[in-house]
This record gives structure tokens, sequence and C-alpha cells, in this order.
């Protein structure tokens, strides 16, 4: 999930349902397309879910 970095946060603009989130469980593979503004500062919370596990992940942010 990303969100503005603002004393209040919101969704960034994004393709689900016009948040920048993904909202798929499970393990696969998962990508978001987002829309930033340069003139925005953003942070992103990485969650894992009510049932964790062990291990880890890899992300990565691109811009495109």
């Amino acid at each position: 999930m990303t969100f503005t970095d603002t004393a209040s946060p919101e969704y960034a603009p994004g393709e689900t349902g016009g948040q920048c989130r993904i909202d798929t469980p499970g393990s696969k593979d998962k990508q978001v397309k987002c829309e930033l503004s340069k003139d925005k500062a953003y942070f992103i919370k990485v969650s894992a879910g009510s049932t964790p596990k062990e291990g880890g992940y890899d992300m990565k942010v691109v811009k495109q």
C-alpha cells in the first residue's frame, strides 16, 4: 500500500479501486501501477496479513 506522507495519509492514486494497493492474498508475485507526483512525498506499508509465515520477500519500486 502506498500512501501520501502527510499528517492525514491517504492512498496514492492507483489501479485497485483508484488506490495504490494490492488486495490479492497469497504468496504469488504481485504488482501494482500507481500514479505518483514528483511534488508529493509517499511511504509504502507492507502487511504480512492475518496469518504471517516465516521467510522473507523481495520488493522493488521502479519508475516506468
